[in-house]
């Protein structure tokens, strides 16, 4: 598998691209898909500033920006809307859910806890981007990766989410890592890394899809599985560098 360097930095994750789970469209909500930038209200700072993508399938990247107080922070989780889609949360495991109720088709405006409207006249809204923007934060994950084939595929633990990998960057040093921790070929083996998703050629057929880049190699974890807490554990002895 190779990636087409040019092609990729001209996609943006602004258009809806598939997850990598065949030719079926994803499942999952997606009339509310697509990313959404704002600057939100904060208590001891001049903001937090929201970029939101809401992938098809069910799939989100935050990263947010508390401004005058260090740099960016983004995450990977899972998003549905509301039964009557006049609300979607945001779910990660071990943190409270994010609510946005939607109020007209690209316009997100954040709920509180309690899934109630902010009782203020701050701006808490978010709008849909109508420009083309690369949006591709660094992640830190942990998933389980396998190996056939000449090809590698990602299933991201937190959402279930899977990715083939693009076959760049600190990829090779994943493929030594997994070859040295694998206990029969094509079994799948915990790793941790940091990467961010982009969208690039399919293998097969003539369409797009998301991919992981692998920005660097963690290790890898045999005999373990995506039933270990979130965070992670502290980073583990690099394998097979």
């Amino acid at each position: 598998m190779r990636l087409l360097p040019l092609l990729v930095l001209l996609l943006a994750v602004a258009v809806p691209a598939r997850a990598a789970t065949g030719d079926e469209p994803p499942a999952g909500p997606v009339g509310n898909a697509g990313l959404y930038l704002g600057t939100l209200p904060c208590a001891d700072c001049p903001g937090i500033r929201y970029r939101l993508h809401l992938r098809p399938g069910g799939v989100y990247v935050l990263e947010t920006e508390y401004l005058g107080r260090g740099g960016p922070r983004a995450a990977l989780g899972a998003w549905a809307e509301a039964a009557d889609a006049g609300s979607i949360e945001l779910r990660r495991p071990g943190e409270a859910p994010l609510r946005f109720e939607v109020l007209e088709p690209g316009v997100l405006r954040l709920l509180g806890a309690d899934g109630k409207p902010i009782a203020s006249k701050l701006d808490y809204e978010l709008r849909r981007s109508l420009a083309v923007e690369r949006f591709q934060p660094r992640l830190h994950l942990q998933g389980l990766y396998t190996y056939m084939a000449d090809a590698g595929l990602f299933r991201e633990c937190v959402t279930g989410a899977r990715f083939p990998v693009a076959q760049v960057a600190d990829n090779a040093a994943l493929e030594r890592g997994y070859s040295a921790a694998r206990g029969a070929p094509g079994a799948e083996v915990l790793v941790e890394l940091d990467g961010h998703i982009a969208v690039q050629p399919s293998m097969e057929g003539d369409r797009l899809e998301d991919a992981l880049v692998v920005e660097r190699f963690g290790g890898a974890f045999p005999g373990e599985t995506c039933g270990t807490p979130w965070p992670p554990r502290p980073s583990p002895t690099r394998t097979g560098s």
